[in-house]
């Protein structure tokens, strides 16, 4: 009797439901980035027509984030407890059925609760497809698992702003959001076409009982020191990648750029970004996460220097610059959420994850606030600079002191050649 025929492997080592598993985690985050963004490119309607002040108009972008450090955690502890995949789906529906009421608004009250809503579900997307991506992929290809997935958040910011010039014109801001609702299909299809996480079943039927008294269990002995560091990983990353990306566009001009000018170098960072983010994370594969997160840390300090100090950048310098911070400083979070899973066992990862980044995304808030203050004072590349290049020190620092458990996938990836030959 023949033997069945192996699976067709996808690159030489995914499966065509990893593949599939793959595909269908980064289009959730992807629209997770959609989301997130489409309520800046109609803020200026909206506060026309519920005629808000300035910081009632600011407080739409930021209300999101209010409830994201404590739902992040609760979907995760979904996550654990009922499958990753059950996590997912739940995100997704909570934040496209919570753009989809934004579009419904019928007061600055009402749309302040909706981005809430909103809020929460993108706290557990963060958290779930990470959790799951990471899980569903071979053990030795986890950082590009990582940085591919996070990088699929600037295709959906991207296509928001296509997606902005070919509704609103015409149906109104409403409509925008309309659209974002286009993830519950998504999560219809998650229910039914994907598979689960082989690690957490493998838990399950080893007895564990994910989710159960997780969070206690993380917040006892070396296990809370470990979490507080990874925090500070974690919010100091945010802090490096918003904040020169809140206030290059007002740098940029006050050196004499045009609109047009700033627009295209800022496209330029975004790509520059996302492609380089999927360039880390193969090279992190290869040698490390640790040292591969060392070493983007001082190239990152160094490229932002060569932006922000020189007074005055020339059109090729300028885009050289701006390529050289994509490439570097922008990527910091390309191969951290991986870096912060291999501390956790299964059945509390997804809970860790949830903890950890969300907690540490409130970094994207306070790093805008801090160079703001300091460039009232010193001026806004200084600023920036001060701001950035100290939570890059902050990176170096918790990094290269934090115990990290060993990589068994670099093993596995330095004996895979020998056992195949």
């Amino acid at each position: 009797m023949a033997a069945p025929a192996a699976p067709r492997l996808y690159f030489g080592q995914l499966t065509r439901e990893q593949l599939r598993a793959f595909v269908a985690a980064c289009i959730g985050y992807a629209l997770d980035g959609y989301d997130f963004v489409i309520i800046s490119l109609v803020l200026r309607d909206i506060t026309s027509e519920f005629h808000l002040t300035l910081a009632a108009a600011g407080s739409l972008i930021s209300a999101m984030f209010l409830a994201r450090w404590m739902s992040g955690g609760f979907l995760g502890w979904i996550g654990d407890k009922l499958g990753r995949r059950t996590g997912m789906m739940l995100s997704i529906l909570l934040y496209a059925g919570g753009t989809l009421l934004c579009g419904l608004a019928w007061s600055y009250w009402s749309l302040f609760m909706f981005r809430i809503l909103v809020g929460i579900g993108v706290a557990g997307e963060y958290a779930t497809s990470v959790t799951y991506v990471l899980e569903t992929w071979p053990a030795h290809w986890r950082n590009r698992a990582s940085a591919f997935l996070i990088s699929t958040f600037y295709v959906g910011s991207a296509l928001a702003a296509q997606v902005y010039v070919l509704v609103v014109p015409s149906f109104g801001w409403r409509a925008l959001f309309f659209t974002g609702a286009a993830p519950i299909l998504l999560a219809i299809y998650i229910r039914r076409g994907i598979i689960e996480s082989p690690e957490w079943e493998e838990s399950v039927a080893h007895g564990e009982r994910p989710g159960r008294r997780g969070l206690g269990t993380l917040l006892r002995g070396e296990n809370a020191r470990t979490i507080l560091m990874l925090v500070v990983v974690a919010f100091a990353t945010f802090v490096a990648n918003q904040t020169p990306k809140s206030f290059l566009p007002t740098y940029l001009a006050s050196i004499g750029r045009d609109p047009g000018a700033v627009g295209n170098l800022m496209s330029t960072l975004s790509i520059s970004t996302a492609v380089s983010m999927c360039i880390l994370g193969i090279i992190a594969d290869h040698v490390g996460t640790r040292r591969t997160l060392l070493g983007q840390y001082v190239l990152g300090a160094m490229a932002l220097l060569l932006l922000f100090v020189p007074p005055q950048l020339g059109p090729v310098g300028a885009v050289v610059a701006i390529v050289l911070v994509g490439v570097t400083q922008q990527t910091v979070g390309a191969i951290v959420p991986k870096y912060v899973s291999q501390f956790f066992s299964t059945h509390v990862r997804c809970l860790s994850l949830g903890i950890v980044l969300n907690l540490g995304a409130l970094g994207g808030s306070f790093g805008p606030v801090a160079a703001g203050t300091l460039g009232q004072r010193f001026g806004v590349a200084n600023g920036v600079l001060y701001t950035v290049e100290g939570a890059m020190l902050v990176l170096i620092a918790v990094v290269a002191l934090l115990r990290e458990p060993a990589e068994p996938e670099l093993e596995e990836a330095r004996v895979a050649p020998a056992s195949a030959a």
